[in-house]
């Protein structure tokens, strides 16, 4: 594919977890996409670095609860008795929903100091040459 006079291609990422754009010239981070073709920053234009930050513990946990919500989903659309019907659906979105958030801060902040350390690095090496 042919996007802004390159060619894209297309490659499965290995490993879970979430993946991160980083600019080094103006220090942006932000969650990257699949619907992210191109890897250039919004704020500078400049090229961005793409890396991964690893699962985190509070993961798994948010996927059950985003399965088991559906679970329930399903069966409350398909009209079987559960006990507590709307109250147990609310509360296993909402659940889901700051399962969600506690796992895309960790993964922020994990990106951060993934970035801050790597910035470190790079001016020791400054230093010693």
């Amino acid at each position: 594919m042919v996007f802004y006079g390159r060619t894209t291609t297309y490659r499965r990422q290995s490993g879970a977890g979430m993946r991160f754009l980083y600019c080094p010239e103006c220090g942006n981070l932000r969650p990257r996409g699949w619907f992210f073709f191109t890897k250039r920053c919004e704020v500078c234009g400049n090229e961005m670095v793409k890396f991964n930050v690893p699962m985190t513990k509070i993961t798994p946990f948010y996927y059950a609860s985003l399965t088991i919500t559906f679970v329930v989903l399903a069966l409350y659309l398909l009209n079987y008795e559960i006990p507590y019907e709307t109250g147990t659906l609310i509360l296993l979105i909402a659940l889901t929903m700051v399962l969600a958030f506690a796992d895309y801060t960790k993964s922020h902040y994990i990106a951060k100091e993934m970035m801050r350390k790597k910035k470190e690095e790079a001016k020791k090496l400054q230093q010693e040459s």
